[in-house]
């Protein structure tokens, strides 16, 4: 970004902007990509926006000094919809652009968004991602207040405990993710570089389900996995490896381990799953786009990512969460997974299906 904008603007715009950048390139196409793509859309989520930085800053300064000394572009740059914005007029887009906002499971309702797009007919190609910068003063205070946080004291690398024994709770991150999609077709024409093919999207809410907390996650995720199988025409069965939502929480990871039993019925036990918020922690809206990336590249290059730090597992997450290590695996079908919120406020759930695209290379 010219040094001059890149000086008002929040950090969660500067990762977007970077992460949206980065796709671009790896596709192989022009940064300017709506001059050659007029109708390439764009989605971005972000869960917390701009208030980690320019919030707090401009709050300290009204309080301080009241609103003369606030940043005159603090509003537009506070909206969650300014990383949207600035990536827009930095590919020069003029197709569709919105911004999404579900929690956790946002970075995966990005994809949905732009396949729709493209499936409709309205757009050749999308610029999907998200982008996230909670590591504040603040948002940490709300997230400790709240009892989310691992309360960990051994090493910081080792905070993040998915499905383990000895875990505590999340550690909280900043990220941001994208990726480009396309019509298959259209992509093999223009020779791009492919990693996988979305087949099928499946959601859920809580809002409706009864039950403690742990009945209602398991009930949420089976709707939405079946949901995601259903629309990619494929049995449960046939799914090769789960990207999971792992978030190192007590109530959620045992949950999870249920639902998967459930859906996956006998084939559970012979289906690895793995957590790589063991890897990056937890940066609430870009996890999930996170989870697609490293999906797609288990796709490409048969391999799976570790859950780090399982080395006391719990006996209730009994299945294979491939522990420490990564694992070289045949996958044709992926399931990835995102939670959002829960418990006393209803959550929600996504679940993508990726494959291995139909090439010959």
């Amino acid at each position: 970004m010219p040094a001059r904008i890149a000086k008002s603007v929040g950090r969660f715009t500067h990762l977007a902007v970077a992460a949206s950048v980065l796709a671009v390139r790896d596709a192989d196409l022009p940064e300017n990509l709506g001059t050659v793509h007029r109708t390439a859309a764009l989605c971005l989520g972000t869960s917390v926006g701009g208030s980690a930085d320019i919030g707090e800053r401009n709050v300290r300064r009204f309080f301080a000094k009241g609103i003369p000394r606030l940043d005159p572009l603090g509003m537009l740059e506070f909206s969650g919809h300014a990383a949207t914005s600035h990536v827009s007029q930095l590919l020069k887009l003029t197709g569709p652009a919105t911004t999404l906002t579900s929690g956790c499971t946002t970075g995966l309702d990005v994809v949905d968004w732009g396949c729709l797009q493209i499936a409709d007919g309205g757009s050749d190609m999308a610029v999907v991602g998200a982008s996230e910068v909670p590591v504040s003063e603040f948002i940490f205070a709300l997230f400790a207040a709240g009892g989310f946080l691992s309360t960990w004291s051994g090493p910081p690398s080792a905070s993040s405990r998915p499905y383990d024994r000895l875990r505590s709770g999340l550690v909280l991150a900043e990220a941001a993710g994208a990726i480009i999609l396309e019509e298959l077709e259209h992509a093999q024409h223009r020779h791009a570089p492919i990693y996988a093919e979305v087949t099928g999207h499946g959601s859920a809410s809580e809002g409706g389900l009864a039950g403690g907390r742990r009945a209602v996650y398991t009930q949420g995720l089976e709707i939405a996995i079946k949901a995601a199988c259903q629309a990619a025409h494929v049995r449960p069965s046939r799914i090769d490896y789960v990207n999971a939502h792992g978030n190192s929480t007590k109530d959620d990871d045992a949950a999870e381990t249920q639902a998967y039993k459930n859906v996956l019925g006998e084939c559970a036990f012979n289906v690895p799953v793995s957590s790589i918020k063991s890897s990056i922690g937890q940066p609430l809206s870009a996890s999930g786009i996170l989870q697609v990336a490293a999906t797609a590249l288990s796709l490409r290059d048969q391999l799976l990512p570790p859950t780090l730090n399982l080395d006391y597992p719990d006996p209730e997450c009994d299945l294979d969460y491939v522990p420490n290590r990564a694992r070289a695996a045949r996958v044709r079908t992926a399931l990835v997974h995102a939670h959002s919120l829960g418990g006393r406020v209803p959550g929600t759930h996504t679940a993508l299906i990726l494959s291995n695209p139909t090439r010959d290379n």
